[in-house]
Protein backbone atom coordinates (compact mmCIF):
# COMPACT_ATOMS: atom_id res chain seq x y z
CA UNK A 1 0.00 0.00 0.00
CA UNK A 2 1.43 3.32 -0.87
CA UNK A 3 0.44 5.37 2.03
CA UNK A 4 2.78 2.71 4.15
CA UNK A 5 5.61 3.45 2.27
CA UNK A 6 4.89 7.48 2.26
CA UNK A 7 4.62 7.36 6.01
CA UNK A 8 7.74 5.08 7.11
CA UNK A 9 10.25 7.31 7.95
CA UNK A 10 12.62 4.63 7.87
CA UNK A 11 11.77 4.15 3.91
CA UNK A 12 11.66 7.79 3.41
CA UNK A 13 15.27 7.85 4.72
CA UNK A 14 16.63 4.56 2.34
CA UNK A 15 14.80 6.12 -0.39
CA UNK A 16 16.86 9.24 -0.18
CA UNK A 17 19.79 7.44 0.42
CA UNK A 18 19.19 5.36 -2.89
CA UNK A 19 18.45 8.82 -4.70
CA UNK A 20 21.57 10.42 -3.51
CA UNK A 21 23.59 7.37 -3.98
CA UNK A 22 23.01 7.50 -7.87
CA UNK A 23 24.18 11.05 -8.21
CA UNK A 24 22.48 11.44 -10.97
CA UNK A 25 21.94 14.97 -12.03
CA UNK A 26 19.34 14.94 -14.96
CA UNK A 27 15.87 15.88 -14.96
CA UNK A 28 14.32 12.46 -15.18
CA UNK A 29 16.59 11.32 -11.83
CA UNK A 30 13.41 10.92 -9.58
CA UNK A 31 10.70 10.24 -11.82
CA UNK A 32 13.30 7.38 -12.84
CA UNK A 33 13.72 5.98 -9.36
CA UNK A 34 10.02 6.11 -8.99
CA UNK A 35 9.14 4.12 -11.50
CA UNK A 36 12.05 1.39 -10.49
CA UNK A 37 10.21 1.57 -7.04
CA UNK A 38 6.52 1.40 -8.53
CA UNK A 39 6.00 4.86 -6.83
CA UNK A 40 3.76 8.00 -8.14
CA UNK A 41 6.75 10.10 -9.23
CA UNK A 42 4.93 13.04 -7.48
CA UNK A 43 4.97 11.09 -4.70
CA UNK A 44 8.47 10.35 -4.37
CA UNK A 45 9.17 14.33 -5.11
CA UNK A 46 7.36 15.03 -2.34
CA UNK A 47 8.96 12.81 0.01
CA UNK A 48 12.01 14.29 -0.91
CA UNK A 49 10.74 17.76 -0.48
CA UNK A 50 10.03 16.91 3.03
CA UNK A 51 12.88 15.28 3.77
CA UNK A 52 15.10 18.37 2.37
CA UNK A 53 12.72 20.60 5.12
CA UNK A 54 13.50 23.08 2.15
CA UNK A 55 13.13 26.34 2.89
CA UNK A 56 10.66 27.86 0.91
CA UNK A 57 9.21 30.86 3.03
CA UNK A 58 8.43 28.02 5.17
CA UNK A 59 5.86 26.19 2.99
CA UNK A 60 4.45 23.07 3.07
CA UNK A 61 5.22 20.70 0.88
CA UNK A 62 1.75 20.91 -0.91
CA UNK A 63 2.18 24.54 -1.45
CA UNK A 64 5.94 23.81 -2.83
CA UNK A 65 4.96 21.26 -5.52
CA UNK A 66 1.93 23.76 -6.51
CA UNK A 67 4.95 26.63 -6.89
CA UNK A 68 8.02 24.85 -7.90
CA UNK A 69 9.66 27.72 -8.52
CA UNK A 70 10.69 28.62 -5.06
CA UNK A 71 12.64 26.09 -5.06
CA UNK A 72 16.23 26.98 -4.89
CA UNK A 73 18.19 24.44 -6.20
CA UNK A 74 17.80 24.59 -9.75
CA UNK A 75 18.60 20.83 -10.62
CA UNK A 76 16.51 19.66 -8.13
CA UNK A 77 13.90 21.99 -9.34
CA UNK A 78 13.54 20.66 -12.32
CA UNK A 79 13.66 16.92 -11.29
CA UNK A 80 10.89 17.83 -9.13
CA UNK A 81 9.02 19.85 -11.98
CA UNK A 82 9.80 16.89 -14.30
CA UNK A 83 7.55 14.38 -12.22
CA UNK A 84 5.11 17.16 -12.10
CA UNK A 85 4.72 17.10 -15.90
CA UNK A 86 4.57 13.66 -16.67
CA UNK A 87 3.09 11.88 -13.27
CA UNK A 88 -0.35 10.73 -14.80
CA UNK A 89 -1.74 9.87 -11.07
CA UNK A 90 -1.36 12.78 -8.76
CA UNK A 91 -0.06 16.37 -8.73
CA UNK A 92 -1.73 19.61 -8.85
CA UNK A 93 -2.57 19.48 -12.42
CA UNK A 94 -4.13 16.05 -11.75
CA UNK A 95 -5.92 17.58 -9.12
CA UNK A 96 -7.81 20.05 -11.24
CA UNK A 97 -8.56 17.88 -13.99
CA UNK A 98 -10.44 15.13 -11.11
CA UNK A 99 -12.03 18.48 -9.70
CA UNK A 100 -13.62 19.27 -13.25
CA UNK A 101 -14.47 16.23 -13.84
CA UNK A 102 -16.10 16.12 -10.47
CA UNK A 103 -18.08 19.57 -11.18
CA UNK A 104 -19.18 18.34 -14.45
CA UNK A 105 -20.74 15.16 -13.35
CA UNK A 106 -22.20 17.06 -10.16
CA UNK A 107 -23.88 19.47 -13.26
CA UNK A 108 -25.27 16.34 -14.95
CA UNK A 109 -26.71 15.09 -11.62
CA UNK A 110 -28.35 18.40 -10.78
CA UNK A 111 -30.11 18.49 -14.14
CA UNK A 112 -31.33 14.95 -13.78
CA UNK A 113 -32.90 15.35 -10.66
CA UNK A 114 -34.71 18.75 -11.94
CA UNK A 115 -35.93 17.15 -14.95
CA UNK A 116 -37.19 14.27 -12.92
CA UNK A 117 -38.54 16.29 -10.19
CA UNK A 118 -40.33 18.35 -13.38
CA UNK A 119 -41.66 15.08 -15.05
CA UNK A 120 -42.98 13.37 -11.69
Amino acid sequence: KLSHLYSDQRVQADNWKQFKSRNDHSKEAIHCLAQEMGLPPVMLAKMFIELNELNCKNQTPSYILRNVHIIENKIFREQVQYCLDHDDQFGPSIDLIKKSIGEEYELILKRQIIIHEYTV
